[in-house]
């Protein structure tokens, strides 16, 4: 098993969200979300808003790091928000590791 290590400053990673039904655990086809963010907040600090594009999958939707997302060393959690006509919804919450750099 290979561990994906984050750091602190760290641009260009990929991160990508899949939308499924709590009930059954079925992908949720949000690729006609009109509007599409990914949410990260890291330990200390305001949930930051990013916008993110449709993914390779119906139910993905993906953002890509830029320099200053990831500020911080400690867990962060992330979760996608979709919207378009008739739906709104957030993702489940899930969690990721920024190391310091030496």
């Amino acid at each position: 098993m290979t561990t994906v290590t984050h750091r602190v400053g760290q641009a260009g990673i990929p991160f990508r969200v899949q939308f499924v039904d709590a009930h059954t655990d079925a992908p949720i086809d949000v690729s006609t979300a009109t509007v599409r963010e990914i949410r990260l907040r890291g330990p200390v600090g305001p949930t930051l808003v990013r916008t993110a594009v449709a993914g390779a999958l119906p139910s993905e939707i993906e953002y890509v790091t830029q320099a200053g997302d990831l500020s911080q060393a400690g867990d962060w959690r992330i979760q996608g928000f979709v919207s378009g006509p008739g739906f709104a919804w957030p993702s489940d919450i899930g969690h990721f590791a920024v190391e310091h750099n030496l």
